[in-house]
Order: C-alpha cells, then structure tokens, then sequence
C-alpha cells in the first residue's frame, strides 16, 4: 500500500489503541511504521538535485516519485499541500526531516534521513562516538546527534504549537531516522535537561524500524528503550560495528520472512553481508520500509508478544 492509504490505514486502528500503555502492541508497531513511511513522501528541493543521492533512501515509494519527477518535471507535492483528512507539520533540516501528525489520542513525531544524511553522517568522521552532554559517561553517534541538536528546538515549538495538552506523544523512524528518533528520546527524557514537553505529555516513548546502532552500552542502557523491530536479514542493525564501541539497544524484536519473532537473532550472521549477488539483493530489500510495513501488517492481531 502506499503511505497515504497506509497513514489512512493506521489512524483508523488509532482510535481502537490505548496510547496510555507502554507495552508492546503489535497494532502500535504497525501505525508507527506506517508513519515512518509517509514522512519519505516530504521531498525537500535539494534532494531533487541529485539523482545519484536519491538513490540510497530506503523507501519504494520515495523511489517512484522521485522517477516520476525526472521524467515530467513536475513539482513534487508536499505532504503539507495535500489535501489529507489530518494535520500534518513538516520540519526539514539538510540531514533530517520531521513530520509531527496529530491523531485523535496521540502526536506522532516521525524522523527519517535525507540523501544529505546518508552522504554525510555515516562517513567515518561522522560515525565517532560523541559525548552525550545530558547524560554523563554515555557516547552517541556524532553525526545522529549533530542531526537531532539542529532540528530539536523547532520540533519541540511544534509540538508546543498543536495545542495538544496531556497527550501522549511516540516517536518514531526507520533507518538512519530511526537512530535520530532514539537520540531524540533521549533528549526529550534526559533529567538534566528541563524541557518544558517533558512536564506537558504523559507518555513518551517510541518504536524504530531497521536501525542501525546509535550509541555506546553505556547510552544504550540509560537512554528511554525505544522498541527497536528489525527484519532478520537487514544488514543495517548490525552497523556500525560493535567493534569500535557501539552497542545494541536492549528492547529489539527481530521478524523472520514467515514473519514470526525470532527470540535470539544473531545479529553478526546478518551484518556479514552475504557475499551472493542474490542474497545481497534480498538483505537490502529487507531494509526498505514497505517490507516492514508487509510484515507488520501480518503481525498485527498476533498474540507472538516478544515482551512476555
């Protein structure tokens, strides 16, 4: 489904969903993911410039428009021009773009990469482990954090702007959004920094999708666990390697292709990067979004809960 139906789609489960409780509920998982997706349909002018950068964001959809582009040369519609059933904010910085959707009973804050962010922040100086200033002793990824500092003050005084008091907000993001929106959590529920969000919404947490890692054992275990859902042979959790200090977050739930859960995935065996052109093929297609959202869709309504 595309990510204007798939949006459609999840805020009709919405209504049915207690975003009160924190537990894992696979109805959630679907609804995030489907908004991780429909933030790929916010093209920023300066990812129109270079067809050879498109070509890494991990969406289909994305993919196709942008083709469709090239071809016709029409201006892309933004999803504030669209005329959608829901109130949508957009924030666009050169390596992040942030939708805020409000639903009846929750705001949802989507993060995903642009081409900028895949150029730039997984270049090896970016990749570094950086201290994390609200949180002593933990190390984040630099340039994720670079990317969430930059855009963090606007999206907070968005959220302050939808009026939507003691609403719970989840934060979501597939890829490299989906490490920013973990750092974001991080952010929004640090002790040592007094954000005003903090005392206005009940609940804030958070799921990501196809994550790679993000920060240090000591930031993982610190940090608010975002409950990270990744596909058994996407290859971009196992990055960057645990080698040069990184950790897995603590709350993962790992989706084989029937899908079921998988309780102990080795995470090694994927970030090998088969060597096969075929199997190749078949673990960067399990990292695109649309086959989260296939999966999820299957999960929802299982009574498989990985939490229990």
């Amino acid at each position: 489904m595309d990510g204007v139906e798939a949006a459609r789609n999840a805020i009709a489960a919405s209504w049915d969903t207690d975003w009160l409780d924190e537990d894992f509920d696979w109805e959630k998982a679907f609804i995030l993911a489907a908004f991780s997706k429909l933030a790929y349909l916010e093209v920023p002018e300066f990812e129109l410039r270079s067809s050879k950068r498109a070509q890494v964001i991990p969406c289909d959809e994305y993919q196709a428009r942008f083709s469709g582009w090239q071809v016709d040369q029409v201006p892309l519609q933004g999803l504030q021009s669209m005329e959608l059933e829901w109130q949508v904010t957009v924030v666009i910085r050169r390596w992040v773009v942030v939708t805020i959707t409000r639903l009846p009973d929750v705001l949802v804050v989507s993060f995903r990469g642009t081409t900028f962010c895949y150029q730039d922040l997984m270049a090896d100086t970016e990749s570094r482990l950086a201290h994390f200033p609200l949180m002593p002793g933990s190390h984040v990824h630099a340039g994720f954090l670079k990317a969430v500092l930059e855009c963090t003050p606007e999206v907070i005084e968005r959220l302050r702007e939808s009026g939507s008091r003691d609403v719970p907000v989840y934060v979501t993001g597939h890829s490299l959004g989906a490490a920013m929106a973990a750092i974001f959590m991080g952010v929004m529920r640090s002790p040592n920094h007094n954000l005003p969000m903090r005392r206005r919404h009940p609940v804030l947490d958070g799921y990501s999708f196809g994550m790679p890692r993000f920060g240090d054992p000591v930031a993982t275990l610190m940090f608010p666990a975002i409950t990270h859902i990744y596909n058994e042979l996407d290859p971009v959790p196992s990055l960057p390697p645990r080698m040069i200090g990184y950790s897995n977050p603590p709350r993962e739930v790992c989706l084989s292709a029937k899908p079921d859960v998988i309780r102990w995935a080795n995470k090694r065996k994927v970030g090998g990067a088969p060597r096969r052109r075929s199997r190749v093929a078949i673990s960067i297609s399990d990292h695109r979004i649309e086959r989260y959202l296939e999966r999820l869709q299957k999960m929802r309504g299982s009574s498989n809960l990985p939490f229990t």
